[in-house]
């Protein structure tokens, strides 16, 4: 079954895991998120393009204006140098979409060679 949104999902996971059992089986049914679909609710967004030299906090005082973000992570090399690009994940749908379309043309300082990259995270399957 698809469900449109988490919390019917989550409502449903409540409802019947473990607790429904439908004869001649013995054990009760195992209802849970299919492989892949809990991420396609989260509010996630990948950011490209972001100057080697700007840090978490450049990317929250960007990013907050939007909404409440959940977090951020600044992806590193193993020296702790930043690759330039990072995920954003917000309380909501409705900013980060926001967020996509204010940002999708931002260059930092208007000093940065390309814009921006802003958009929805691909899930795992989709990588």
């Amino acid at each position: 079954m698809t469900y449109r949104t988490k919390e019917s999902c989550d409502a449903a996971i409540a409802a019947l895991h473990n607790k429904k059992t439908f004869p001649p089986a013995k054990n009760p049914i195992q209802v849970k998120y299919a492989e892949g679909q809990l991420e396609r609710f989260e509010n996630k967004l990948f950011i490209g393009q972001i100057p080697r030299d700007k840090t978490e906090e450049d990317i929250q005082a960007l990013f907050a204006p939007f909404g409440e973000i959940d977090s951020i992570n600044l992806l590193k090399d193993p020296a702790g140098v930043s690759k330039g690009c990072c995920f954003v994940k917000f309380k909501t749908r409705e900013a980060a979409s926001k967020a996509i379309h204010e940002l999708g043309n931002y260059t930092f300082d208007g000093e940065a060679p390309t814009p921006l990259v802003v958009k929805w995270a691909d899930s795992p399957q989709q990588v």
